[in-house]
């Protein structure tokens, strides 16, 4: 069976197109083949599938079918198909999707596929008008609440959509490889054909709007309620600024190379994700584990594909087990002694790992034509807070304490980001720098937290290998030791209420203790806010006492005194040995060592300089200066005991630091919030709170006819004037399917146009979760529509202020 096709590019011609399926169907259907490899990615669909070629400006071979130019691979289920571009392939000039009729998502990937597709169909393209392109709210998913398995089979086709501009086919076959779902969603250049460029990600707009929102709530949050100074300092970084702060030296992962191909692994997720698939084979092994058909094709990738189950020693696992708890407490020779102690080896290739060496994570750069000044990307918006310190400090009268804020973009070269947004190399991130007397870390609002309860991991409980939370308010754990000061445990406290205000589940969020390996050297406490998604516990916020540290090395090394003068309410009165030295006999009798003799004697203590004076006392004496003794004399020397009034205290603030990756927020925010309705569960529901919903308010129209355009403009232009941002939704769909596929996408509330709007001047107001109506007057809904949305109002009081709709419209 031979066939040709010459389409154009950019458009598609149905029936050349079905009569190439159908000639596909049917070499299928004799050769019986229900359970086939995807070409050029080795994953097997599940039975049910079918697998044909569709040429592009190609050839179809029926008889080979293989490695053809221009090739997609076609998935046939029960009442339609989709097409999956073979991800060995590359297109100059894409061509536009074949249409085809949607899924049946229930034969297709089960409830978990199920849900996850249909709020994928609505949230990220077409089907909310954003068809021009597609858009990433989160990608590649891998798993929301569990859905990995699902994710080779998102893209669920509309008829007539189409990515004009060279954006390229949509790559759902990535679901069956790394790299080519990022292109479903918008990565850049993040497959195969590209080694190491992953990790880059664009946001569409409701993804982008949800960002801001999350942002904008920060802001309110933590800038507004704490008077905190905000800052906006540049992405180029001058190499000094970071070999001074610690960045060339220390700011790198422990990476190992897998000894045949060559491939770059971080050796602690590399340790973690094959003991973790260990322990998930014996679990299997004793028929502990969950149905081995909902396994994830995350989880399969660690085991090496491999769906052997073994059973290990009961000591093994407790081993495994520590190690895990205990996995960000090892350096990298202890995670290289692991790799050989375990036999842990590359699961892609079964090869073994060299010894772990660190990388480097930032981004090297150059400033000006001539490349002479090095630089680099900044990897933390910290070091412009510390650069802009005494400008702060001035600003802020010279008081402390006081915060200084910033939100911006931050880049660091990750070793292998192969986990959507919670590991890529261009991220948006919010740090505050909170600077305090080091004598006093209290914190003024603390009783207004104190009595907060927070899940709390320690350190303590980590060392012994246990991950058990303990519930505890922070006042106890700032009274107890547990968190170092009230200042830390205030951001602590204020972290926990700003991710529950944007939806976070408060079951599935934790503070974790850093131990002290993780920890640098010059800190005093650090804890991170950890989210549990379907990749397991993510980092999400840090929050750090960094002592004086970055303050001092910067002031060192500019010789610019970072420091705060505080005038002292009374005077303090000191008295203590002071050497002065005669230097005009000192440089005639010691010659060069003159200056030698003044450091050394200039470095010693008091209880030094008081020995130094009985000698002298006694006559001469001697000191030793760079392997020389050297005598000293009463007429080179003499020391005096005098009285010093300081009215004027020094010193350097200690910082606190919290820091937020707004993108692992975000992606976290979007598993804890989605669920399908009990009734129906191919209809999916994202429970954003009206807060942080990139859609505020829906409005639908009943009938496209023109008498409802001055209605329409009305209500569109209240809300808008109320602050209250709306989407009019005026598609010839039903109106249960507008406010279906506007409920995967967050919308919180919907307010229909019907002909009693035209008649009566009603509307009625729909609530996302519930589905219960209200109606009023059109502007008695926007009074309540705009109170809901600024949380002055909830559901249940709106019950009260409206009316329940009955369903039936009044109009004559």
């Amino acid at each position: 069976m031979e066939k040709e096709l010459k389409l154009d590019p950019t458009t598609y011609q149905y029936d050349e197109v079905w009569d190439v399926i159908q000639d596909v169907k049917q070499k299928q259907k004799e050769t019986k083949k229900t359970d086939v490899k995807v070409l050029g990615a080795g994953r097997r669909i599940r039975k049910g599938l079918r697998l044909g070629l569709v040429p592009f400006s190609g050839r179809f071979l029926g008889d080979s079918g293989h490695r053809l130019e221009g090739a997609f691979a076609v998935a046939f289920g029960p009442n339609g198909f989709l097409v999956l571009q073979v991800p060995t392939l590359r297109f100059p000039n894409p061509p536009a999707l074949v249409p085809g009729s949607a899924f049946d998502l229930a034969g297709l990937a089960q409830d978990r596929g199920r849900a996850l597709g249909f709020i994928a169909a609505t949230l990220f393209f077409a089907r909310v008008d954003f068809f021009w392109v597609v858009f990433i709210l989160v990608a590649p998913i891998r798993g929301v609440l569990g859905f990995r398995r699902f994710l080779g089979r998102l893209g669920q086709v509309d008829s007539a959509l189409s990515f004009p501009g060279g954006f390229g086919p949509v790559g759902v076959g990535g679901g069956f490889t790394d790299g080519g779902a990022g292109e479903f969603f918008g990565q850049l250049g993040g497959d195969r054909d590209v080694p190491g460029v992953a990790g880059l990600y664009d946001y569409g707009p409701p993804g982008s709007s949800l960002q801001a929102n999350i942002i904008a709530e920060w802001r309110r949050h933590f800038i507004v309620e704490d008077h905190m100074l905000e800052l906006d300092t540049t992405i180029i970084t001058p190499a000094s600024v970071f070999e001074t702060s610690g960045h060339v030296a220390r700011f790198a992962d422990w990476m190992v190379k897998d000894e045949v191909t060559g491939d770059v692994l971080r050796a602690d997720h590399l340790v973690k994700n094959v003991l973790q698939a260990r322990l998930a084979a014996n679990l299997e092994a004793r028929g502990l584990a969950a149905d081995k058909d909902k396994e994830d094709e995350k989880t399969k990738k660690k085991r090496k594909v491999k769906t052997a189950a073994v059973q290990l020693p009961d000591e093994a696992v407790k081993e495994y087990e520590s190690i895990l708890a205990r996995l960000d407490n090892y350096s990298g020779p202890e995670l290289g002694q692991l790799c050989k102690t375990h036999d842990i080896r590359n699961p892609d290739t079964g090869n073994q790992v060299g010894e772990p060496q660190q990388f480097n994570l930032m981004f090297a750069s150059s400033i000006g034509p001539t490349g002479q000044h090095p630089g680099f990307l900044r990897p933390e918006t910290a070091q412009g807070h510390f650069l802009n310190f005494s400008r702060l400090l001035e600003f802020n009268n010279g008081r402390v304490p006081f915060a200084s804020a910033q939100i911006g973009k931050s880049f660091r070269n990750e070793i292998s980001p192969r986990a959507g947004l919670l590991r890529v190399r261009e991220f948006t991130m919010g740090e505050i720098e909170h600077y305090v007397d080091p004598e006093s870390k209290g914190h003024v609002r603390f009783p207004d937290i104190r009595y907060i309860v927070l899940p709390l991991l320690d350190r303590s409980v980590q060392l012994s290998g246990s991950v058990q939370v303990t519930q505890m308010s922070i006042g106890e754990a700032v009274d107890r030791g547990m968190v170092a000061n009230e200042t830390l445990g205030y951001f602590l406290a204020r972290i926990y209420l700003f991710l529950l205000k944007i939806g976070i589940d408060p079951r599935r969020l934790r503070f974790r203790q850093h131990m002290a390996n993780e920890m640098a050297h010059y800190a005093t406490d650090c804890w991170d806010a950890e989210i549990e998604n379907s990749s397991g516990w993510i980092e999400c916020v840090g929050c750090a006492d960094r002592a004086a540290y970055d303050l001092s090395v910067h002031s060192a090394r500019t010789g610019h005194p970072l420091v705060v003068r505080q005038a002292l309410k009374e005077p303090i009165v000191t008295e203590r040995e002071v050497p002065e030295f005669n230097k005009k006999v000192l440089g005639k009798t010691l010659g060069r060592d003159a200056g030698l003799v003044q450091r050394v004697v200039g470095e010693m203590s008091q209880e030094e300089l008081v020995r130094l004076k009985g000698e002298l006392s006694q006559g001469s004496t001697t000191i030793p200066a760079d392997e020389k003794q050297i005598v000293l004399t009463p007429e080179l020397l003499t020391i005096e005991r005098r009285t010093f009034k300081q009215s004027i205290r020094e010193f350097t603030p200690n910082v606190i630091e919290p820091s937020f990756g707004f993108g692992r927020i975000l992606y976290s925010l979007l598993e804890h919030s989605f669920w399908c309705r009990e009734q129906d569960v191919e209809r999916g529901v994202l429970s954003l709170p009206p807060l942080v919903a990139p859609t505020k308010v829906l409005i639908v129209p009943l009938s496209a006819k023109e008498e409802f355009d001055p209605l329409i403009e009305e209500v569109s232009t209240k809300l808008r004037r109320g602050g209250i941002f709306s989407r009019v939704d005026d598609s010839n769909t039903s109106i249960g399917k507008r406010y279906a596929r506007n409920d995967e996408l967050g919308t919180p509330f919907g307010v229909t146009l019907d002909f009693a709007s035209l008649q009566n001047r009603t509307m009625t107001l729909r609530e996302r979760d519930t589905t219960d109506q209200l109606i009023g007057s059109i502007d008695d809904v926007i009074a309540v529509v705009t109170d809901l949305v600024q949380g002055a109002l909830t559901w249940e009081d709106a019950c009260t202020r409206l009316q329940v709709y009955d369903g039936v419209q009044a109009v004559e």
